[in-house]
């Protein structure tokens, strides 16, 4: 079922009620998400299949990461990408459906621009990690 906020449910119920402070908190305490990784300012979803990678921030580098996983039926599911400055260093976080084949990542290795990458797998989103306590 996709996510609908609790303003947007009351008011297609017809209710006037908003959620409460601790309703929003208690539903948004499920979902972690990562905001400054290092230097790097971002919002990613912490769940499920994540490939991290650290780049130059050059034209054309997301849609070529985007044409490799298309070719091997991996879906990004989402993507943010935290920067100090234009053209600078940066980071890439990637939440994929499914887990990318060792051929796609060699291939999203090889870029020249791209000086190092990770695949991370978490629980999925709205279960917590065993370790998170």
């Amino acid at each position: 079922m996709p996510c609908i906020s609790s303003a947007r449910r009351a008011a297609a119920s017809g209710s006037k009620r908003a959620p409460s402070s601790h309703q929003r908190y208690r539903r948004a305490a499920w979902y972690l998400r990562l905001v400054q990784l290092g230097p790097y300012h971002l919002d990613a979803y912490m769940d499920g299949i994540m490939l991290l990678f650290t780049h130059r921030d050059v034209p054309g580098l997301i849609g070529f990461i985007g044409t490799i996983f298309g070719k091997h039926q991996v879906n990004i599911a989402q993507m943010t990408v935290g920067r100090q400055l234009p053209g600078g260093e940066a980071i890439a976080v990637l939440n994929l459906d499914s887990p990318p084949p060792e051929e796609a990542l060699k291939e999203v290795r090889a870029h020249p621009q791209i000086s190092s990458s990770s695949v991370v797998k978490l629980p999925k989103a709205g279960v917590m990690p065993a370790w998170f306590g």
